[in-house]
């Protein structure tokens, strides 16, 4: 199954037959089957014809929207009747202080480990050259064994906020000239390293909310990132383990084999932005990423990071309904 990218202005989505066409003005740029689309991501000011849009809800197939800087602004998603009782232990678990710290844990770990897999593997390469992705990668650990015995969610998130801080202050080590970076900032992103990860980090939130609609779930009830007006913080939840491996491996590969170009970012009084080129040279990546495969440690499943998503929030909600622990995807 695949992503349908609309990232240009202009772009129209209509259906002919069981196929989607792309077009522009009287020009059809692309043809893609119907049966092969799982979502559909606007990231401009594109028009999906209203026929289309009624036989995406019939067929399940979520539309998300994203500002052309990247932003994520809202989901159309199918209305379903299943998934009641996991929703009930959802709303029942935000009442349970000692049952949301313990998924709330769940969540750093993953995250954690992601991050430091990734460090470790950038060791095993030589590329640790004065042993400090090697101390990052072992203070990682430390946190992480805190965070495994944290009592109280704000000591938890302080833990997750250092660990990020530890994470991406090693990754000048990682990138080869002229890429760096210089800390994580959004809102705006204030380099091209940091631009693409923001917009990195959006396409994946609609990949995670398709696998947490998909396990029945309530997308606005997250523990880690609690409930708060219309964020899909159940969404933010479960993408945490994901980061590291698909969107920060996307991010590095292209700058380090020179597929992406600096000419490309544009400085604006919203920060760096991503020009069309740069959007569709990452879109590209992470779509590789998405469906690279890896094994799970912890189950022996083998199959794509988009698969292991829809497996993951399943195991979410199985956690929720069977008053279980929940294990983060382990690979590598």
């Amino acid at each position: 199954m695949a992503t349908v990218y609309l990232e240009s202005p202009g772009l129209v989505l209509r259906r002919r037959g069981g196929a989607l066409e792309m077009c522009r003005g009287d020009s059809i740029l692309k043809v893609i089957p119907m049966a092969d689309v799982d979502s559909v991501v606007v990231s401009s000011w594109a028009k999906i014809t209203t026929p289309l849009m009624m036989e995406f809800l019939e067929r399940g197939i979520s539309v998300h929207y994203l500002k052309p800087g990247g932003r994520y602004m809202g989901s159309v998603t199918p209305a379903r009747s299943r998934g009641w009782e996991v929703k009930m232990a959802q709303y029942e678990t935000l009442r349970d202080e000692a049952r949301r710290l313990n998924l709330a844990r769940s969540i750093v770990l993953g995250k954690l480990l992601g991050q430091r897999l990734l460090l470790q593997r950038s060791v095993y390469r030589g590329k640790d050259i004065d042993g400090t992705l090697l101390k990052a990668s072992t203070d990682l650990k430390g946190l992480s064994r805190m965070a495994s015995m944290a009592e109280d969610m704000d000591y938890l998130r302080g833990l997750e906020g250092h660990g990020a801080a530890i994470y991406f202050a090693s990754w000048p080590l990682l990138l080869r000239p002229p890429w760096s970076l210089d800390g994580r900032n959004r809102r705006p992103p204030r380099d091209p390293v940091n631009a693409m990860l923001s917009f990195g980090y959006t396409l994946l939130v609609g990949v995670i909310h398709n696998a947490v609609i998909g396990a029945g779930l309530d997308p606005l009830v997250g523990y880690l990132h609690p409930p708060f007006r219309n964020r899909s913080s159940l969404v933010l939840d479960l993408m945490e383990e994901f980061r590291p491996a698909v969107i920060d491996r996307a991010v590095i590969s292209l700058c380090n084999r020179g597929d992406m170009e600096p000419h490309w970012f544009e400085l604006s009084p919203d920060g760096v932005t991503m020009t069309p080129s740069a959007r569709r040279r990452l879109i590209s990546s992470v779509e590789d990423r998405l469906n690279t495969e890896v094994t799970d440690r912890g189950s022996g499943i083998t199959t794509t990071f988009r698969r292991h998503a829809d497996f993951q929030a399943r195991r979410w909600a199985s956690a929720l309904k069977d008053d279980e622990d929940y294990r983060p995807l382990v690979f590598g």
